[in-house]
């Protein structure tokens, strides 16, 4: 077994995972919200619409930029599974989140396809009833190319509220609260060739000292 190779192996993953881990960004909240249509009423809404968004960004240059023309798209929901209270689910929605810039290039976020979706109703009073929608998301902030910026989680929820099955108010609001960088292709191979150095210089060093050894 050549317990070198694996040594050196296991060195460049482990320099590779710290190269990952240099090029994470800290936690940041992007925080949309607006209004939001609901179809069909009263029940688990096939599509959500969101229209009047507005977005604010606490901390633009960490990452969002350009932000206050900012789309959401419609996203499809279907009934799913009961686990752990969750009961709807929705598949990948391509630019979910549109027209912003990401480090200073044009981006879109892109939700990953997704289970963590809770629907209730309410029935507030004798002609009053609320519906609600909360989702925990995983998501990909990417280039109009489809070239991978960073990966993000977060949450949004819709709120809808009835008077005699008439839609008297509604909102959506939405945080990413983390946000982690792909580290860029140039990035891994510079980490690779510095730990492969390194690996040969510590074993010329020990070459040498097994030489100084025998002749002792």
């Amino acid at each position: 077994m050549n317990f070198t190779a694996i040594k050196l192996g296991a060195a460049i993953a482990a320099i590779a995972t710290t190269a990952t881990m240099m090029t994470s960004a800290p936690a940041q909240a992007l925080t949309v919200g607006g209004n939001v249509n609901y179809n069909p009423r009263l029940a688990l809404p096939t599509t959500l619409t969101v229209v009047n968004e507005f977005a604010n960004n606490d901390t633009p240059t960490q990452g969002f930029t350009n932000v206050s023309s900012l789309l959401v798209n419609s996203l499809n929901l279907k009934a799913g599974s009961s686990i752990s209270g969750y009961n709807a689910n929705y598949d990948q929605t391509v630019g979910f989140l549109s027209n912003f810039t990401f480090n200073n290039q044009a981006a879109r976020l892109t939700l990953l396809k997704g289970d963590q979706v809770i629907h209730n109703i309410l029935q507030v009073g004798p002609i009053e009833s609320t519906s609600t929608i909360n989702v925990i998301f995983s998501a990909i902030i990417e280039g109009l190319d489809g070239t991978d910026f960073a990966r993000v989680t977060g949450d949004f929820s819709a709120n809808q509220t009835f008077i005699s099955g008439n839609s008297s108010s509604a909102s959506f609001g939405l945080n990413i609260t983390d946000v982690q960088k792909v580290p860029t292709p140039a990035l891994v191979p510079a980490a690779i060739g510095f730990g492969a150095a390194m690996l040969r210089k510590r074993k010329g060093e020990q070459d040498e000292n097994e030489t100084a050894e025998a002749k002792a």
